[in-house]
């Protein structure tokens, strides 16, 4: 027979003895997944016997303890979906809240994109909706919040201007896997982008609002507000009773206006001056 799981080519072994072996299953949109894999063929776990059975879930109980240490998610799914090959395997998956598909299993449906009008006023605020007093009444821009592989692109070239270039934050700070389990958000005109954010579980119900960045002629016309309160929004839809962001020092004022408090001291981060800052949401 030509088995794949025996042939084992390209995997990210993560460990292995004379039984099982565990790999992490590169995914991008699924950080952190791992697979654990029975070495001989075994189709079924009541072809294990008992010795056999404790050293599985032992070995995925292991995973479960690791992948919590490792990832600040919501939740580890665990899947054994049917298996073509002889192998018993085994699906071990972080999840978070703002995940595509939460909460929804990764075979189902995903979250549904959120997306909204944007207008500018006369004196040139941007608004979100239609406005009798708008500059523009069929606007071209919109507001819209989504996962990763839908606004990469557009989030992606925002950020590489404001942090990377202008901020000259190093680009393996900048980006990260995490990417792929957040709820993003983006201003853009047509198909020229205007603003970013994104919005991350850390867990127990609170999450982090970050990478918020409005490239720089944009800046002074209430986009950054509207990240903020659109990703605010978005952290209530999804039942968040606590938002946390790293506020660059210069910029507390802008965010205790949206409500938010410092704590701590003050911290470097990509070599610029952060507090941590906190909103608490009511829920209902």
């Amino acid at each position: 027979m030509d088995c794949p799981l025996c042939r084992a080519e390209g995997e990210q072994l993560l460990e292995a003895d004379d039984r099982l072996r565990v790999i992490e299953v590169l995914e991008p949109r699924l950080p952190g997944y791992r697979r654990i894999i029975w070495q001989q063929h075994r189709r079924e776990l009541t072809e294990l016997n008992e010795a056999e059975r404790i050293h599985w879930f032992t070995k995925v109980a292991q995973q479960e303890d690791a992948l919590r240490a490792l990832w600040a998610c919501d939740k580890i799914n665990h899947a054994s979906f049917g298996n073509v090959v002889p192998h018993l395997h085994w699906h071990v998956m972080p999840r978070w809240r703002t995940d595509p598909w939460w909460p929804s299993p990764v075979w189902g449906s995903k979250q549904p994109s959120t997306r909204m009008a944007v207008t500018q006023s006369a004196q040139g605020q941007f608004l979100l909706g239609p406005n009798e007093k708008s500059s523009n009444p069929a606007p071209s821009m919109s507001l819209q919040i989504d996962e990763w592989l839908s606004l990469k692109e557009a989030c992606a070239a925002i950020r590489q201007k404001v942090f990377v270039e202008e901020q000259n934050v190093a680009a393996e700070e900048e980006w990260d896997e995490l990417d792929w389990a957040c709820r993003h958000l983006l201003i853009a005109n047509t198909d020229e982008p205007m603003a970013t954010g994104r919005l991350l579980s850390l867990g127990d119900g609170r999450a982090r609002i970050g990478r918020m960045a409005v490239l720089r002629e944009f800046r002074g016309h209430g986009l950054g507000r509207m990240v903020l309160q659109g990703l605010i929004a978005e952290a209530r839809r999804l039942g968040f009773s606590e938002i946390v962001l790293h506020a660059q020092t210069h910029a507390l004022g802008f965010y205790a206006r949206s409500g938010f408090a410092a704590q701590g001291p003050e911290f470097d981060e990509c070599r610029i001056p952060h507090r941590e800052m906190v909103l608490r949401l009511e829920t209902g």
